[in-house]
């Protein structure tokens, strides 16, 4: 479906600027971020040597694939990023960084829902995490504690607006 948008596209661009000649869009065979191979086991050796659980090995390479190898630096330069989430949730505190510098996160929702789904996956809806995140999160977006506090309080607003 993606290469039909992809083409019917790259057609319209033609057709309005007079182009006949326009790289060929390859998105049905180039691959996402994180899927160039299949053989992930060097990077779950790479995660299991750090010391991060098997689960929450298995749940980076599931969800970012050979990307998890930039969560594994960041955990292996700050050691205090290997501790998780919220249990029994297999998220750990380096996705939270990874999700700010390379998905471009702005907020604890866009986190919490978006990224871990720890809104739809764990009984608080990530609730009690909403704080910790928003101070990982200051760290790299030069938040103060009352934007902490704020960040914070809105995904908890979010939560009860939301029916929980």
């Amino acid at each position: 479906m993606a290469a039909e948008v992809v083409d019917l596209a790259m057609r319209e661009l033609r057709h309005r600027d007079g182009r006949q000649r326009h790289a060929e869009a390859r998105t049905d065979e180039d691959p996402l971020p994180g899927g160039e191979t299949a053989d992930l086991s060097q990077f779950r050796d790479r995660g299991l040597d750090l010391g991060i659980p098997p689960a929450s090995v298995d749940h980076l390479l599931r969800h970012y694939g050979t990307e998890a190898a930039g969560i594994f630096n960041l955990a292996g330069a700050d050691r205090r990023l290997l501790r998780p989430l919220l249990e029994p949730h297999p998220a750990i505190e380096a996705e939270v960084i990874h999700a700010v510098r390379r998905e471009l996160a702005q907020t604890v929702e866009d986190v919490l829902v978006r990224r871990f789904h720890l809104y739809y996956e764990h009984p608080d809806h990530g609730a009690s995490v909403a704080h910790r995140v928003a101070e990982l999160m200051s760290e790299e977006l030069g938040w103060g504690p009352p934007r902490i506090q704020e960040e914070a309080e809105r995904y908890l607003e979010f939560v009860i607006r939301e029916g929980c």
